[in-house]
């Protein structure tokens, strides 16, 4: 029996091999961008770090971890207002409108909760640009407790009796 004729393969590989940046493979890892916000509302710091996902997700224990992790900065606590996470999951076949016209493309969501968050499968060309940006605000104390307490005096109930009603007296007629 003769050997199937496997050239017109090795013929295809060769065609694809310049397009292989284009097709989209799951996301491994992403950029964990913390931004420091002080009480002036100034942006004046930015951390970077490398999270490496779980089949393309961040489970929710993980992203409580991270988000524990970096609460502090030089000696301030710090709160999380906002997660904004960042994919780049656009076809192959828009790659040339993007990079026309980037701002036609909604690639940044704002998470509404604390929950598990999944990356879509993106072009290795932009698997770097996949990131999840936190947004810390500094925390105060105002020095007192702004909850005002509420005291309960105890009152005595009187007990209340229904007085009887006298009858109105009719006018005399003299």
């Amino acid at each position: 029996m003769d050997d199937p004729d496997t050239t017109w393969i090795s013929e295809f590989e060769n065609v694809d091999e310049p397009y292989k940046d284009f097709y989209r493979e799951p996301v491994e890892s992403i950029s964990l961008y913390c931004l420091y916000v002080n009480r002036s509302r100034e942006l004046f710091h930015i951390n970077r770090a490398t999270v490496h996902l779980e089949a393309g997700q961040l489970p929710k224990n993980m992203l409580i971890d991270l988000l524990k992790e970096h609460m502090n900065h030089d000696g301030k606590p710090f709160r999380p207002i906002s997660l904004l996470r960042y994919n780049v999951d656009i076809a192959p076949e828009d790659v040339l409108n993007y990079v026309r016209q980037p701002e036609t493309f909604n690639l940044m969501k704002a998470a509404t909760s604390i929950e598990s968050m999944a990356w879509k499968d993106s072009i290795p060309l932009f698997q770097s640009m996949n990131g999840l940006y936190v947004i810390f605000y500094e925390k105060w104390d105002s020095g007192h407790d702004n909850t005002r307490k509420i005291q309960l005096k105890a009152r005595k109930l009187r007990r209340r009796r229904t007085r009887k009603r006298k009858p109105l007296k009719e006018p005399s007629s003299k």
